[in-house]
């Protein structure tokens, strides 16, 4: 028996709901989780949008085939689940093109683009929460844990190196298949092993940053989407093109703790690029 219109609506209404109490829930966790390896899903390191055309090349005839140089990943790789967003509501819908590459131990380097509704993608998420204003909150020591990681994954390299050597030349594969979540496009290129860098105390160089699916379910659909392709296994490297990369470790520091100090216009600008509300 098909369910009716106001059946649906409600059904929809309870799912945001869930959804808002289960944010809740990891921005009180939030603090405890932010830069935790063993929590990690993934690993993401930004872009810049202007190089991440120049990173990411020309789609490959068989995008299987295994390019000159695969970086090795330190961590563990574990199949993670097919994303589940909805198809776009109308064909007039604005679009959202988010480019990645990812770097994993069980393939060459690929590099992805995608093509989403962006009313369709925001739909996927309640609307925002106000956000908490922690009296001893320190935004400094929570952005501090990830030192150590960018230190290890980063021994030397110069502020204006390329994070990939790729060819100059971007185009949609005109085959490319079909996301799971019936909207996006996903193209595919093998890219050249990235130069890492070394983060100095002040946010001025990409830094690393490990990110629980969880947490980019709740605030950052698109990034959701990318981390639960089936391109993307635990533990691999997601290069992101981003707005503003500078202030990457910031953002997921909000997206974990809602923490009004951390929700500045550069952040809340790469929250609404990945189809986050604010």
């Amino acid at each position: 028996m098909p369910v009716s219109p106001s059946c649906e609506s409600d059904i929809r209404r309870r799912h945001l709901a869930d959804l808002q109490r289960a944010r809740l829930k990891l921005w009180q966790q939030g603090t405890r989780r932010f830069g935790r390896l063993e929590d990690a899903d993934v690993f993401v390191r930004p872009l810049s949008l202007a190089k991440s055309h120049e990173n990411i090349g020309s789609p490959s005839r068989d995008p299987d085939t295994p390019s000159n140089v695969s970086p090795p990943s330190p961590f563990p790789s574990s199949p993670l689940p097919s994303p589940a967003l909805p198809s776009p509501a109308s064909t007039l819908s604005r679009r959202l093109s988010v480019r990645a590459i990812i770097h994993s131990k069980s393939h060459s380097p690929i590099g992805l683009k995608r093509d989403f509704d962006l009313d369709a993608l925001k739909a996927t998420i309640p609307d925002p929460l106000p956000s908490p204003r922690s009296p001893n909150f320190n935004p400094e020591a929570l952005l501090s844990v990830l030192e150590p990681l960018n230190r290890k994954r980063r021994p030397s390299c110069s502020p204006d190196s390329d994070s990939t050597n790729t060819s100059n030349n971007e185009n949609d594969n005109e085959d490319g298949a079909e996301g799971s979540d019936g909207d996006a496009r996903m193209t595919e290129d093998t890219t050249a092993s990235p130069e890492p860098c070394k983060r100095p105390r002040v946010s001025t160089q990409p830094t690393v940053v490990p990110i629980n699916v969880q947490y980019a379910r709740a605030q950052l659909p698109a990034l959701a989407a990318i981390i639960m392709s089936d391109r993307v296994r635990r533990g691999d490297l997601i290069e992101l093109a981003l707005p503003h990369p500078q202030v990457w470790p910031e953002t997921i520091a909000y997206v974990y703790t809602g923490e009004a100090q951390l929700l500045t216009e550069q952040t809340k600008e790469n929250i609404l690029y990945l189809g986050g509300k604010i």
